[in-house]
């Protein structure tokens, strides 16, 4: 039976890039809060009155991920990108055992315990997307391969979590030379879902 996947993350995206380009999100905005009236869901005022605002709680739709499954799971978003939208280049220039270590979804119960195995662990990833983005940089691949959402969200992580690589060592940064949590980003999912706390909400 086939199982439908739906549609790519990269979608919604370029949806909402265009409609800001288009300077039509409060057309699309106004029906929404049209059909919210229609429903019986908003009550609309005879009268406009001042009315408070505050930043409101929003949850995000991702699972939280530490680093090194952010990583992980942000190069396997570029490589399944890559994968539908130039598949003859991808395996051509793909590393072989990338199909075993980038396949399936990383998942914290099978990282590697010690610190030492995770660090470890960690500079390989980085290995790797150093070298994917350095392969898609190169005058032989096709010049839209870096323009694609997914390969923009794994050049951001990269430069987020490593050093630029200085004679082929990759060196992951320090908490202190992070963007804070409330910059960076924490899902190659949904870039706008950052960790933060307001009062006692986490």
């Amino acid at each position: 039976m086939h199982e439908d996947k739906g549609f790519d993350f990269s979608v919604l995206s370029e949806f909402r890039k265009r409609l800001i380009e288009g300077g039509k999100e409060e057309l699309l905005l106004n029906k929404i809060l049209e059909k919210l009236v229609e429903m019986g869901l908003l009550k609309k005022l005879k009268k406009p009155k001042k009315q408070r605002t505050d930043s409101t709680h929003i949850l995000a739709a991702i699972r939280p991920l530490n680093r090194l499954e952010t990583l992980e799971e942000t190069l396997r978003a570029a490589l399944n990108s890559l994968s539908v939208a130039a598949p003859d280049w991808l395996k051509k220039n793909i590393l072989k055992d990338w199909y075993d270590r980038y396949g399936r979804r990383i998942e914290n119960s099978r990282l590697p315990k010690l610190d030492c195995e995770r660090e470890a662990l960690g500079n390989q990833i980085g290995k790797d997307g150093f070298y994917l983005l350095e392969t898609i940089d190169s005058p032989l691949a096709p010049q839209w391969l870096s323009s694609l959402p997914a390969v923009e969200i794994l050049r951001q992580v990269w430069i987020q979590q490593f050093y630029a690589p200085s004679e082929g060592v990759v060196k992951w940064r320090p908490p202190k030379d992070m963007p804070p949590s409330t910059l960076a980003i924490h899902s190659p999912y949904d870039i706008e879902a950052h960790y933060s706390s307001k009062r006692s909400v986490n």
